[in-house]
């Protein structure tokens, strides 16, 4: 009997033990998670459930963690095993939900995404972060009107967050159909400018009022913003496209070739890049980089042409980039490349392209 109660004492004291070094591991986990090493969390993370298979803070930092490293499969599995330890409601349960929920919308699934919000704001009405996801959900089904609601709902709960604001601005580009001047322009320039005030240097915040600047037809003002968004993040390549199209459309085709060759040196596979380059070298009589960017562009457009997310729109942007070409080889005095490039304009649907071929290519 003495043996046995000196064997039980003996299995109490190491399970403490056990239980002791599972949440130093989790100290150490917690204070890499925050500082941006996830990486390290995971490890020690491993280590504490290892040491406690039902430490659920352990495994709720670690789907957090797995989340911020894009394993969300994993961050669902994480989970899933806290409601299988414990199924109990409490006070972390909307958190829990919400963190799933997250991540069967970073993996589209938005079915189980949406019943994931739900029952997270169900458990606490004032989570606004649950109420932000659904509103982003919500966007993305296209339901304009609920993501209004939910954004303004979080918003009432929490003022103090940019993608708050932020996604109430894209939310109403796309419901209300701004026009310069009116009063929705004004509401919309109002939720972009306080979220760039509360996160002044979040560049993709500057790209977005630079954006929405330009399709207002506010050259200037956007230019500002695109020159401030290279200066918070010189490797964006985007605001060097945006910036070089508002100079391209100025007729400054020198320093619009310089940013599209900047952004191109950030990131080589954007096709858009060398069509837009191509244009610019096209109206500055450089016809030898015109054509060579117009062949590259063709080449991506059409190694793209059967994954394209818009493929009518992939096939018009093709064609009309043959067209581009076929002028340019017309002008170099290439007339067989030049009519191979009509007639293949022609054959994807663009009308034009047949009316050039009939202009130019009569003898071929």
């Amino acid at each position: 009997v003495r043996q046995s109660l000196f064997l039980l004492i003996a299995i109490l004291i190491s399970a403490n033990l056990s239980a002791q070094d599972g949440r130093e591991k989790f100290k150490f986990a917690k204070f890499s998670y925050d500082n941006g090493k996830y990486e390290d969390a995971l490890g020690y993370l491993n280590q504490a459930i290892e040491l406690d298979a039902a430490y659920i803070s352990a495994y709720f930092l670690r789907a957090e963690t797995h989340y911020a490293l894009g394993n969300y499969y994993n961050a669902i599995q994480d989970i899933n095993r806290i409601f299988r330890i414990d199924n109990t409601p409490n006070a972390s349960t909307s958190d829990y939900l919400l963190v799933r929920g997250k991540s069967f919308l970073a993996i589209d699934d938005f079915s189980q995404a949406g019943t994931d919000f739900r029952r997270s704001v169900a458990f606490a009405k004032t989570n606004a972060e649950a109420h932000y996801h659904l509103a982003l959900l919500s966007f993305k089904t296209r339901n304009n009107a609920q993501a209004l609601q939910e954004i303004d709902t979080a918003l009432s709960i929490n003022h103090n967050n940019p993608d708050y604001y932020m996604l109430r601005a894209k939310v109403r580009i796309a419901h209300e159909k701004p026009e310069f001047g009116s009063e929705v322009y004004q509401q919309i320039l109002a939720d972009i400018n306080a979220a760039v005030v509360l996160d002044e240097r979040n560049a993709d915040y500057r790209r977005i009022r630079g954006d929405f600047f330009k399709s207002m037809g506010q050259k200037e003002r956007a230019m500002e913003d695109f020159d401030a968004m290279i200066s918070l993040s010189p490797k964006e390549e985007v605001a060097y496209t945006s910036r070089g199209l508002i100079k391209m459309n100025q007729f400054e085709y020198q320093s619009a070739v310089l940013d599209f060759t900047r952004s191109i040196l950030i990131n080589p596979e954007l096709e858009a890049n060398y069509r837009y380059r191509g244009i610019c070298y096209n109206n500055l009589n450089n016809l030898r980089e015109a054509y060579k960017d117009f062949s590259v562009s063709i080449k991506m457009l059409k190694e793209g042409l059967n994954t394209a997310s818009d493929p009518e729109l992939a096939k018009k942007t093709l064609a009309e980039t043959y067209v581009l070409r076929g002028h340019c080889s017309n002008l170099l005095g290439n007339d067989q490349q030049a009519c191979m490039d009509f007639l293949a304009a022609n054959n994807l649907g663009l009308r034009k392209g047949w009316n050039y071929y009939r202009k130019y290519c009569g003898i071929y």
